[in-house]
Formats: structure tokens, C-alpha cells, sequence
């Protein structure tokens, strides 16, 4: 009889948790969801990978000054003259359109837009009628510093493999640096349908087969052990921006880092107690 309360009790508290957790994330996304404004004019900070063009469109995704996420599309009918929108830089946008929330499913079946938009972080978007580029963003902050010129980097890169041959682009792109091209489901149909990539991604290969040329590279270079995964905790966090920030990604990045943490931690234990004695 007392197992059986105790066991209804700490359903209790799951219900409780469970409750108070549904609850936090609601205030979290009224917080950050802007009122439909149908006219509406934002400063936003846009980074150059975050920012493209394709099929006569500019997609985007920006923040505001208090943290805010806006995923943002502008449709011009003189798609040549796109191009001139194209930067390299972070880079304060200022935009004017119709500012909203994502559309919802309509029916149980359907791909819900908003929702998969939410657990990015982002709860309003905004139909762009107006772009102007301003400048490009400076920062005395060490830790946004170093996340705009990761992101720069991926930009970089992500033009640097469009020279590569199509198929292996694709790959690389949508492998190692979280990329989809506009032609990515047309050139590789058949490993998006056998889900390839996706398997490759959510599992973390790519990851450790990084993390395993890199440590091999490193000790050809004669470094020592605690060395190397001070340098490898270095290198990961900034590899998780340039690949994209998925979440698949966070737990292959975050394995990673714990494993050459741990390694550090028992080799810094090892030298302590070697200097005792």
C-alpha cells in the first residue's frame, strides 16, 4: 500500500514538472512573439550564411537588438539584380514588410510550419517589400566576435566548395557544413530517399570521423595527449557553428567534448599525483 502511494506521489510530481515546464515555455513564446504589424520596420543582424539567394528569392533569418529571431523572405521580380544584396560580413539589415507568425498546420497530416520553426527559436516572420543593407557589424564582445566570424567562415567555405564537382558538393555541404542547396533534393533523390545523410548526421559519423583526422594529424605532430584535447575542446564548439547548430549536432559535439574533457581531467590527475610523489 505504501509503494503504491509512493509510486502515485511521484507521479504527482512528474504531473507537477511536467505542468510547471509546459507553462515556462508558454510565457517563453509570448515573450518573444511580436504583435502582426502590417507595415512593420526592424533593424535586424543578419549573418552571411543565415542570409540567401535562390530561385529569384532572398530567405534570410536575422535577430534584434533584444534577441529576437526573425525569419524573413523577399520576392523580387528582377532576379538578376539579387546579387547586389549578397555580403560576406555580419551585417545590419534594415527591413519593412508584413510581420506575422509562421502559419500553422491546418490538419493532423500536414507539415506544421510554425511548430518546426518554434523549436528553432524563431516565432515571427516578416514578408520583406523593402531590403537595404546598412553596414557591417562590430562588436567589443569576445564571445559575439567569435560567433560572427564562424559564421562568416561557413559562408566562405559553403562558396568555396561550389567549385567542387556537383555530386560531392552536395555532400560536403549537407554533411559537413549543414547546407542545402536549392538542387540538393534533385541531385541526390536517391540518398534523400534512402535517408543517408540524415542517418550520417543524426548519428554523429561525421563528427567522429573529424575528431579521429584531426587527433591523428595532431600526434603526427608529436603533441602530447592533454595537448590535444585541450586543443580538440577548442576547435569543436567553433566546428558546431560551422556546421550549422543542429541539434543532432550538439549531442555529437557535446559527446565529443566530454570524452577529451574526461581525458584531460584523468591526464591533470595523473601529472598531480606524478608531482606528489
Amino acid at each position: 500500500m505504501f509503494a503504491r502511494w509512493s509510486f502515485d506521489v511521484n507521479n504527482g510530481d512528474w504531473c507537477v514538472t511536467d505542468l510547471w515546464l509546459v507553462l515556462a515555455l508558454r510565457q517563453s513564446e509570448q515573450r518573444l512573439t511580436l504583435p502582426d504589424q502590417a507595415n512593420a520596420t526592424m533593424l535586424l543582424v543578419i549573418q552571411p550564411d543565415e542570409f540567401r539567394i535562390e530561385k529569384g528569392q532572398i530567405q534570410f533569418r536575422g535577430h534584434l537588438s533584444d534577441g529576437r529571431v526573425i525569419q524573413g523572405q523577399y520576392f523580387s521580380k528582377e532576379k538578376e539584380n539579387l546579387q547586389r544584396f549578397k555580403f560576406d560580413k555580419t551585417t545590419s539589415v534594415l527591413v519593412t514588410g508584413e510581420l506575422g507568425r509562421p502559419l500553422p498546420a491546418t490538419n493532423a497530416a500536414e507539415f506544421d510550419y510554425r511548430r518546426y520553426l518554434a523549436k528553432n527559436g524563431v516565432y515571427n516572420t516578416i514578408k520583406v517589400t523593402k531590403l537595404v543593407l546598412k553596414a557591417p557589424v562590430r562588436t567589443l564582445n569576445p564571445f559575439q566576435w567569435w560567433q560572427n566570424k564562424c559564421h562568416e567562415l561557413r559562408a566562405q567555405w559553403v562558396t568555396a566548395t561550389m567549385q567542387l564537382p556537383a555530386t560531392l558538393r552536395l555532400y560536403v555541404q549537407g554533411l559537413f557544413l549543414g547546407w542545402r542547396a536549392d538542387d540538393f533534393y534533385e541531385t541526390l533523390h536517391a540518398v534523400t530517399d534512402l535517408g543517408l545523410i540524415h542517418l550520417f548526421s543524426i548519428s554523429g559519423f561525421h563528427v567522429s570521423w573529424l575528431v579521429n583526422v584531426l587527433s591523428k594529424g595532431l600526434i603526427r605532430l608529436r603533441l602530447t595527449q592533454w595537448i590535444i584535447a585541450w586543443i580538440m575542446l577548442m576547435i569543436l564548439p567553433s566546428y558546431f557553428i560551422l556546421a550549422g547548430a543542429a541539434p543532432s549536432l550538439f549531442r555529437a559535439v557535446a559527446a565529443a567534448m566530454f570524452g577529451f574533457f574526461s581525458a584531460s581531467a584523468r591526464m591533470a590527475s595523473f601529472v598531480a599525483l606524478a608531482v606528489e610523489l
